[in-house]
């Protein structure tokens, strides 16, 4: 019987003092972690309001902050994938993930938004501006021919009946002066080719 209680005793200590020492290392672990991320996340917001004045160094910003996201992630990847992680501690590890790809979105998100407003003020600077408005309608063509490709094939054909596929871009465009152009200037292709 005394073998018993003393086996029992020696046993017991271990364990709770293992797992005491496992939740304090695997918080150790995490709190440098979650302090890192949402120190990005600040850094993200002061970014954006630059961003928002055009301050110079906020696309350089943008991307410092991507790459440390990028260490982040790969850290929570590495401490999910030990094996001495309690339950608690991966569903921790889980929101911290999820919180780090979702930054990492809404940066690369405002990130080309911003390199896409700057590119577009410098090719207003390059070109005049009835050049400009044409490029504008390139990409309005643009963007309705990928709303087009993201149908499917019962919604395409439905629109297509409707007559409501292209009316919109057609408006846009406003085809009939380009067309008046192309009847101008007159057809590329003779009309015998196109048999």
């Amino acid at each position: 019987m005394t073998e018993n209680v003393s086996n029992e005793w020696a046993m017991e200590p271990r364990v709770r003092v293992r797992a005491r020492v496992v939740r304090e290392a695997l918080r150790i672990t995490t709190d440098p972690l979650r302090s890192a991320l949402h120190d990005a996340e600040r850094r993200f917001l002061s970014a954006q309001r630059d961003a928002t004045h055009a301050a110079p160094g906020a696309l350089s910003e943008y991307l410092t902050i991507m790459t440390d996201l990028g260490i982040i992630d790969e850290r929570l990847e590495e401490v999910a994938d030990r094996r001495d992680v309690s339950y608690l501690t991966n569903r921790r590890l889980s929101r911290l993930k999820e919180h780090c790809r979702w930054l990492a979105r809404r940066v690369s998100a405002d990130f080309l938004l911003a390199l896409q407003v700057r590119l577009e003020h410098e090719l207003k600077e390059i070109i005049g501006p009835e050049a400009y408005q044409m490029f504008l309608r390139f990409e309005e063509v643009e963007d309705a021919a990928g709303e087009i490709d993201r149908l499917s094939d019962d919604d395409l054909m439905v629109r297509l009946r409707e007559g409501t596929l292209l009316r919109g871009i057609l408006e846009q465009v406003r085809l009939g002066d380009i067309l008046g152009r192309t009847r101008q200037t007159g057809p590329t292709i003779p009309v015998s080719d196109m048999d």
